[in-house]
């Protein structure tokens, strides 16, 4: 039985969970990383990344700032385990612990900067994750956020038959586990509900013209692989056609005379 904090843990714990953030990863971070670079933080800055997953950012923050000291917690052990395996150079400042986003062990005004990436759409209850990512962080440090939003994916010649992979498939499947697969679009009025200071809406673009066709390519076919099943157990896709429909939008992305994109917000601010 899943979680009741996380029930997509399925889908999470999937091996293909570990290819979508490798590649998501990939696709994003060479956009992200000029937005970290803007924040005053110390040098050897106190840093949480709640839902790391296998640790993928957790690693780039490292590298990034070499003095900053770097917990990433998450709720599946295995990816946990992953993650400090292939992390072993940091392991002097980087760790990686099992721990509830919704109820985090740690003591109030801890980190300068607290990030969360891909997660708050896999949660049923998103504005509790934010409101302890505020309770951890110091004042004056910075929340540093990416809520997916999967009305935002486009192709120039999928028709609306296969739009219906996201209209129907994925928030149907959303609608059964509890989720909110537009937090993305929302996360920013959540934000300024909380109060924070010099809070901030960027789109990090994800499509054929900046990020590689394969890279693009990989993240719908990990996707297809966790999430196709999954939409035919809620009832929202029967598995062929959720397949065929991941399978169209991998053809657009093979094709050079295509376009996908997709839209990711990335929000900031300051507690």
């Amino acid at each position: 039985m899943a979680h009741q904090h996380n029930p997509q843990e399925k889908q999470m714990a999937d091996e293909s969970m570990l290819r979508t953030l490798k590649a998501q990863a990939e696709a994003i971070w060479p956009q992200e990383v000029n937005f970290l670079k803007r924040y005053k933080l110390p040098q050897a800055a106190q840093i949480l990344d709640v839902g790391c997953g296998s640790g993928e950012i957790c690693g780039r923050l490292a590298r990034q700032m070499p003095e900053a000291s770097i917990t990433g917690v998450d709720l599946i052990e295995s990816h946990l385990q992953y993650a400090s395996q292939r992390h072993t150079e940091f392991s002097q400042r980087l760790q990686f612990n099992v721990d509830d986003a919704m109820n985090l062990s740690f003591e109030d005004d801890r980190f300068d900067l607290c990030v969360n990436r891909h997660m708050l759409q896999s949660v049923p209850d998103a504005d509790r994750v934010i409101t302890e990512m505020i309770r951890v962080t110091k004042p004056g440090g910075w929340l540093h956020i990416i809520p997916e939003d999967y009305g935002m994916i486009h192709c120039s010649s999928v028709n609306s038959e296969v739009e219906d992979l996201f209209l129907k498939g994925a928030f149907g499947f959303a609608r059964h586990v509890g989720t909110d697969l537009r937090i993305g679009r929302k996360a920013y009025r959540v934000l300024k509900q909380h109060g924070l200071k010099n809070v901030s809406v960027n789109y990090i673009t994800v499509d054929t013209e900046k990020v590689p066709r394969d890279i693009i390519r990989d993240i719908f076919i990990a996707w297809r692989d966790g999430y196709a099943t999954a939409m035919d157990e809620a009832g929202s896709l029967d598995l062929k056609t959720a397949s065929a429909y991941f399978d169209e939008f991998i053809r657009c992305l093979e094709d050079e005379n295509e376009y996908v994109v997709w839209q990711v917000p990335l929000l900031s601010a300051v507690i």
